[in-house]
């Protein structure tokens, strides 16, 4: 018999007790793998839940506001001053603006970081997202601008979610829009590089 299958047999045969503690452990390791995926899994899923939740309450008398108010007189604005910032809009309508865009910037933080369901979350958000920061970009970018060469990176992750609903459209997607060619390669160009 060859010498490494004669160890083995060994091993196996004359004390049993040593191959029977190393398939514990490697089926143990197996299990505690197992666990520790289903576990990110139930957290992902929960946190998604709760941003859906909020999603749905505080931030809907926000959205509704923002689209049917503020929308249009930021683009009246802008058409009378271009280097428009979001400090600079009147007090009520930077609230909104502000609260929506960084709830936006949280989520496309968590997505970007993998701490959420993706596919999920940006299904549920529809093409509303797209739209929000459509309406917002001339702001942030100005915004952007104003805080060179210290910070560039404002409002990054709202963007990245954007980008990546452009891409790859979510399953089951609520409505499905196509961003221009040239938008998406604007976007790009400021992508936030993912770990």
């Amino acid at each position: 018999m060859d010498q490494g299958l004669e160890w083995l047999w060994d091993r196996v045969v004359a004390q049993p007790w040593e191959f029977t503690a190393v398939v514990v452990a490697v089926v143990g390791l197996a299990l505690v793998i197992f666990q520790l995926r289903a576990l990110k899994k139930q957290m992902t899923l929960e946190a998604t839940l709760c941003l859906l939740a909020e999603y749905r309450t505080t931030m809907l008398k926000d959205r509704i506001t923002f689209r049917s108010e503020h929308a249009h007189q930021i683009k009246q604005m802008l058409q009378w001053n271009p280097k428009l910032r979001l400090v600079d809009l009147p007090a009520e309508m930077k609230e909104v603006a502000v609260r929506l865009s960084h709830f936006h910037d949280e989520l496309g933080l968590l997505i970007q970081r993998g701490l959420v369901d993706e596919d999920t979350l940006l299904s549920y958000l529809g093409d509303a997202a797209i739209d929000y920061f459509l309406d917002l970009r001339p702001l942030i970018l100005n915004e952007r601008e104003a805080r060179a060469p210290h910070s560039r990176t404002y409002q990054e992750y709202f963007e990245d979610m954007v980008v990546r609903m452009a891409e790859h459209p979510p399953t089951g997607r609520r409505k499905t829009r196509r961003l221009t060619s040239q938008l998406i390669e604007s976007l790009m160009g400021r992508r936030v590089r993912r770990s």
